[in-house]
């Protein structure tokens, strides 16, 4: 299996290399041995914009987590639950101190004060390479699930990454994609998230995992040895990189 780099840097090692699937789509061929055509300029420059505005509300997704829970540890500090207005007010300052845009899916599971769980998806602005790579990291998304659990009195914050996806892939997405709106496009990235750690049901290392309107293609990698998913390309009808 192949490593990878993320800053979010991730250091790719892939699990082996797929037939024909490349590990690296810098110039990539079609199904049919034809070099495919370079992404068209305008859906690069619309993928780099995504990617900047997202790396903007990374600024305050950190100082926005830490908003959300300074005020439940102040309490834990005295007490061994919670209260479930302080619950509430959490998940309120979770979703109003922390950027919405970028933002996947979240959860919060407030029902046992005494075990709350918050999390939330997000895609983030991020640069990665493989580590048969010489030198160089390739810009892209990074999809990281963030878990805010109770546990000895403590709050237990981890983030997890659960895919990559490169801009050749992003550019793709917007280019061949049946609705290029932001919120369809974050709509086909959370699709990526329940395969991640659950590699069998991608039937092997390289995949086409199918959303509305096309399929995301890439295949698993080890990232500090977590299984994640690194997209490569998007795929719509026409089978070409």
């Amino acid at each position: 299996m192949s490593k990878l780099g993320l800053a979010p840097i991730a250091l790719l090692s892939p699990q082996s290399r797929p037939q024909g699937l490349p590990l690296v789509s810098r110039g990539a061929t079609s199904r049919g041995g034809a070099r495919s055509e370079p992404v068209p300029r305008e859906f690069v420059g619309r993928a780099r914009d995504l990617r900047r505005r997202l790396g903007i509300a990374d600024l305050q997704v950190g100082p926005g987590l830490t908003q959300a829970l300074q005020p439940l540890q102040r309490r834990l500090d005295r007490r061994a639950t919670l209260r479930a207005d302080l619950l509430t007010d959490a998940e309120r300052r979770w979703r109003e101190a922390v950027p919405s845009f970028g933002r996947l899916v979240m959860v919060a599971a407030r029902q046992d004060r005494r075990a709350p769980v918050f999390c939330e998806l997000r895609a983030m602005a991020g640069k990665f390479r493989f580590e048969s790579w010489p030198t160089g990291y390739e810009p892209g998304l990074i999809l990281v699930l963030t878990l805010v659990e109770l546990q000895c009195r403590a709050l237990l914050t981890r983030q997890l990454n659960v895919a990559v996806v490169s801009l050749h892939a992003l550019a793709r997405r917007y280019q061949r994609g049946q609705d290029t709106t932001e919120a369809a496009i974050f709509s086909d990235l959370a699709d990526l998230a329940p395969y991640a750690r659950t590699p069998d049901a991608l039937g092997g290392t390289a995949f086409a995992l199918p959303v509305h309107g096309g399929a995301w293609c890439g295949e698993r990698v080890v990232v500090r040895d977590d299984l994640v998913l690194a997209v490569r390309t998007y795929l719509d009808a026409d089978p070409i990189d």
